[in-house]
Parts: structure tokens; sequence; C-alpha cells
């Protein structure tokens, strides 16, 4: 893996296409699993983020993706742009620039309320949980503020969807991670 380094004695267990990210520019996310940590390393064009931590530190993970419609936001558009389209031409005896407004406003609330109705967001969410008190790793894009992601170094928050390896790593990197700690643990007894 480009860039990376690795101690002497630490090899790659497993190197998992996670995510495709799409903002603030395209590019993808591994989730890679040694002997020693668990990586999550997020390359852009632009931009090279990575985090870990140690692998015998890890308790758990969660990892899950899913598809939404803005619905709600889709019917308010319609019903605005209706409302505003019936006004325009309850506005014709006001004059026809008047009318036009209404008509061109409410026709422009219809296209966004069509938008909204028929725009899918993917959505995935990687969680790394460990010993420390917050859960240590992620790749989410769901929104954060400001003064939390000052005080979550380790959160990496960005738009993105899931990688061709998204299902099978869901699968079975907690049963990787289980592994590798169990052989740690018997390599240091």
């Amino acid at each position: 893996m480009e860039s990376l380094k690795f101690s002497d004695d630490e090899t790659i267990v497993k190197d998992y296409n996670a995510a495709k990210i799409k903002k603030p520019s395209k590019g993808e996310v591994h989730v890679i699993l040694t002997n020693k940590r668990v990586i999550i390393n997020y390359r852009t064009p632009n931009s090279v983020l990575v985090s870990d931590v140690n692998v015998d530190d890890v308790r758990g993970t969660d990892i899950s993706w899913f598809t939404v419609k803005k619905m709600k936001r889709g019917l308010i558009s319609l019903a605005i742009g209706g409302f505003s389209i019936v006004m325009g031409f309850g506005a014709l005896t006001l004059g026809p620039l008047e009318a036009l407004g209404g008509i061109f406003g409410g026709g422009l609330m219809l296209a966004v309320g069509i938008y909204f109705l028929f725009k899918k967001r993917t959505t995935i969410i990687i969680i790394i949980y460990t010993k420390a008190i917050v859960a240590t790793l992620s790749f989410h894009n769901l929104p954060s503020g400001f003064m939390e992601r000052s005080l979550t170094q380790n959160k990496i928050t960005l738009s993105g969807e899931p990688g061709q390896d998204a299902e099978i790593m869901s699968k079975e990197i907690g049963v990787i991670i289980q592994d590798i700690q169990k052989s740690n643990k018997q390599n240091t007894d």
C-alpha cells in the first residue's frame, strides 16, 4: 500500500476496499487489518488520511449501509409548488406579471419536490470500538459539527458509499480481528 509504513514484524492480514468517496473529492477508503493494527486509510487525489488502533485494543465493530430517500422534503416541496401554482393562477386578476411569478416559482418547487422524491442517498458507517471511552476509528457520511470533530480527533467524516469489499468485510471483519487477537495472545504467552 503506497505511503503506508509497517513495522518489520507487521504483516497485512486483509485489505478491504470498504467505501468509495464522492465528496469532498473522489477516492477510496480501505480498512486494513494487520497482525498489529486496524487501519482506516482514506485517499483522494487531494488528500490522504490514516487512522489506526492497536488490534489488541479492539472490542467490536459496527458496519452498516442503507439507502434513504428524502420523502418529507419532496412532499413538502410538491405541496408548496402546487399551492404556488394555484395562487399564481388566482393572481391573474391582479396582473400577468404577478401570476407568472407564482406559476414559475410553483413550477420550480414542483421540480425540486420531484427531485427529492426520486433522489437516493447511500450511507455507509464503519465504526471500530476499542478499550477507549469513545469509538476510536470510524468512517461515515453522517453530519457532525465542528466541536464534535475537534473533540473526537480520530473520527473521519466524508460522503461515500459502500466499496466492492463492503459486504464481505461486514461478514468477516469481527472474526478475523478475534483470530488475530487470539494469535497475538498465544505468541506472547
